[in-house]
């Protein structure tokens, strides 16, 4: 069984994307230079804000994420895992982690990517205030039956 959760956000002129093991999208509207995981500002969605079926499916430990991130004529895609330590609380943010580690803004754990290895063409425009969009694809392969 699987869900799409489609959302977007907007880049910034700090955006610098460079942090080795997460990524985050937040609602904040400015973004500080020290915030290297941040890859875009003034989302439409955060962890506490995911619809309750996809929370569901996420917090399952055999739940696979895809997210597909397109940015103009840029894409990139990474698969993480769910996990049911997840707490997918947070009114502020969304963060993907390479690690298992989980929090209330963790989304996915054991990412193929983090904020350094996206698209650099993509940061680049990214950083002209250009707008991402994401689909977050939720699929729990032993699921059979729909929501």
């Amino acid at each position: 069984m699987c869900l799409c959760v489609n959302f977007h956000a907007y880049g910034h002129k700090n955006v610098l994307a460079l942090h080795p093991t997460t990524l985050e999208f937040t609602k904040e509207l400015w973004l500080g230079t020290r915030g290297d995981c941040i890859v875009a500002i003034n989302s439409t969605l955060s962890a506490g804000e995911l619809p309750r079926e996809a929370k569901w499916l996420i917090q399952r430990s055999d739940s696979n994420i895809t997210f597909e991130l397109s940015c103009d004529e840029y894409k990139d895609v990474i698969q993480a895992k769910g996990s049911s330590s997840l707490g997918l609380s947070d009114k502020t943010s969304m963060v993907i982690r390479k690690s298992g580690f989980a929090s209330s803004r963790t989304v996915a754990i054991l990412a193929d990517k983090a904020a350094a290895d996206i698209n650099r063409d993509m940061v680049a425009n990214l950083r002209t205030g250009a707008r991402l969009d994401v689909a977050m694809l939720i699929c729990a392969p032993k699921l059979r039956h729909q929501l």
